[in-house]
């Protein structure tokens, strides 16, 4: 551990890069070089990696479906990386630079002996095709909220059929059709349509609604006073929660990135993110975190607003659980209100705190086949007494609970030099609050890989207290699980990391709609 004095009243420590183990239990720092050397994680006793191949199922018109099937062929080549404009520094009177290998490597292909070791099969029997008919259907439509709601209508129903085939696949590519991409996806032509318009009559029946009001509907007389499956109001967060109830993941793909258009990182790392998503999806470790302690339980707890909720003050709480192994779980838990007097953040009552954690954990102990003796519930923002009596007392026959509060209060630390400082740098502030910089400069990319003043972490609390180093570098080690990406790390741990794209689903998402609980249903 390095310890740096930066004034008399503040110290840093430096906490070495986490790793992660690959292949045959070998290790790496970096999430592509690892599974490049050593290929995805599996343990010593299967001998291979787990799955071998991987069955895709194809939605999309018949020009998508070409160029789906035309990556899944690229993705078996050689793709070369891209030439990064910053150069690795040598030091010496006769210090030249050169190109890093490490912030953009190639691919070397998606086959049986190199990457993943694995394949990826699709037939035509695995192809779902979106008539010419059904995508005239969503253009003519006026209003774009009926557009968004058909077009993930349809691809729910082209899923449910490919769920019946036999063997069903393991992962459903759905490729958005040109018409459908600019009609209903994210474009000029849906602009606003992310707010809800809620005329004053509809808001009038949701507030008796939510006072208890029955209508003659709930009695099977007549229609519902408000038809809401009628509407969506972002394509990507319909399509996940509406095709989530068939029980395969999807994996949504623009027209425009199919054809290569518009600002998109380079093929290589392209073809890195969607390979380590993919194999994910498919119940493949990429990789998992090593020197972790196998029987923690790690929960993130965030909060959400239900888009056709009429009251402000009125949040939903939701968990997202992670194993060393990296299974995640997604839980929705009960309302929060927001304290107007004390912070204006959202929080739980103790009984609403209490639920909440207990079936986090039931849900643990079911993917991990054993019971946490350690507990670290991350949120972000501080905790008041009713979650800590709440989250205390579901811990109470599980193990020891550590709470870890995250905030904002815009904080920067300079560091002598040309680079900001180095990702792993703990500092502790005078009350007793810390700053991790999780983004920086890393010694094994020998750069900074961002374009920005990086911000650090913000660890308002850690109750009751407890090591800050351990602590530190657990959400280092959980900034390297996001498999929807094969980036060397990310900003936040993955336990809120990902919270900000789930709750965009759960928040469209009706509460008595069919809900998967693994994470990679929201990826």
């Amino acid at each position: 551990m390095i310890v740096q004095v930066i004034s008399r009243n503040l110290r840093s420590w430096f906490i070495d890069e986490p790793e992660l183990l690959f292949g045959d239990g070998q290790r790496s720092v970096d999430p592509r070089t690892g599974v490049l050397q050593y290929g995805p994680y599996y343990p010593h006793e299967i001998g291979r990696p787990t799955p071998s191949e991987i069955l895709v199922g194809l939605v999309g018109d018949g020009e998508t479906i070409g160029l789906l099937k035309n990556w899944l062929s690229r993705l078996e080549t050689t793709i070369q990386g891209k030439l990064p404009s910053s150069p690795i520094q040598r030091r010496g009177p006769y210090a030249k630079s050169r190109p890093n290998p490490h912030l953009f490597p190639g691919f070397l292909g998606f086959l049986e002996n190199k990457t993943f070791r694995c394949k990826i099969l699709t037939y035509q029997g695995l192809e779902q095709p979106i008539d010419p008919d059904e995508v005239k259907l969503i253009s003519n439509e006026p209003d774009p909220n009926r557009r968004i709601a058909l077009a993930s209508d349809l691809f729910s129903s082209k899923v449910e059929r490919l769920k019946d085939v036999h063997p069903p696949p393991m992962v459903i590519l759905c490729g958005l059709p040109e018409i459908v991409d600019e009609y209903a996806g994210s474009s000029e032509k849906t602009k606003g349509s992310s707010r809800p318009r809620i005329t004053r009559a509809e808001q009038d029946v949701m507030e008796l609604m939510e006072q208890g009001q029955k209508f003659l509907s709930d009695f099977d007389i007549g229609e519902p006073p408000i038809r809401q499956t009628s509407y969506s109001y972002d394509l990507r967060r319909a399509m996940k929660w509406k095709c989530m109830k068939h029980g395969i993941p999807i994996q949504i793909m623009r027209y425009s990135t199919l054809l290569a258009k518009g600002e998109l990182e380079d093929e290589a790392t392209r073809a890195w993110n969607f390979s380590v998503a993919l194999y994910y999806k498919a119940d493949g470790y990429p990789w998992r975190l090593a020197d972790f302690d196998p029987n923690t339980c790690y929960v993130g707890i965030s909060f959400y607003k239900e888009k056709l909720s009429t009251k402000e003050y009125l949040r939903t709480s939701f968990a997202q659980v992670f194993t060393s192994y990296g299974d995640g779980l997604v839980l929705r838990g009960e309302e929060a209100h927001i304290d107007e007097k004390l912070d204006r953040q959202p929080h739980l009552s103790e009984s609403s705190a209490f639920s909440l954690l207990e079936d986090c954990l039931t849900n643990y102990v079911c993917a991990a086949k054993h019971t946490p003796t350690r507990i670290v519930v991350h949120k972000s923002s501080r905790f008041n007494n009713d979650e800590k009596r709440g989250f205390e007392r579901a811990a109470e026959r599980f193990g020891r609970i550590t709470m870890v509060a995250f905030g904002n209060r815009g904080i920067r630390v300079l560091r002598e030099g040309k680079y900001p400082p180095l990702r792993g740098t703990l500092i502790e502030l005078p009350d007793k609050s810390y700053l991790l910089y999780t983004s920086g400069y890393s010694p094994f990319l020998s750069t900074y890989p961002g374009h920005r003043i990086p911000e650090p972490l913000e660890i308002l609390e850690i109750y009751p207290l407890d090591d800050p180093t351990l602590i530190a570098k657990e959400i280092l080690s959980l900034s390297k699980l996001n498999f929807n990406s094969a980036r060397f790390s990310s900003k936040k741990p993955i336990t809120l990391g990902f919270a900000d794209e789930v709750k965009k689903i759960l928040s469209e998402m009706p509460p008595d709609a069919p809900m998967q609980n693994r994470y990679k249903f929201y990826m």
